[in-house]
């Protein structure tokens, strides 16, 4: 998958990929080295993600985990980039097959 990432005037792509296994592949393309640096960080550091058990609002399990170890965990960091670094995520509008 391909998006498009950008903060104040830096600008660049990530593409990702699920290896076999559920680990991530990733590349950072920009002319930013420090965007690239804070990416590269955010997702090989542990992390700390709530994940629902049932319906009820207080009812989840907390998962420590790096972002790149498994699909699921990469897609939530990268919906908290903005949170986290200041990066906003501009989705694809179309699925790619």
């Amino acid at each position: 998958m391909r998006i498009r990432l950008k903060r104040g005037d830096e600008r660049g792509f990530l593409f990702y990929n699920e290896l076999a296994i559920g680990k991530i592949n990733y590349k950072i393309e920009t002319e930013s080295e420090r965007m690239k640096r804070d990416l590269d960080e955010y997702f090989n550091q542990r992390k700390e993600f709530k994940i629902p058990e049932t319906d009820e609002i207080d009812d989840y399990r907390t998962d420590v985990v790096k972002p790149i170890e498994d699909s699921m965990y990469f897609d939530l960091s990268l919906c908290s980039l903005w949170n986290a670094l200041g990066i906003w995520v501009e989705w694809p509008k179309e699925k790619e097959v």
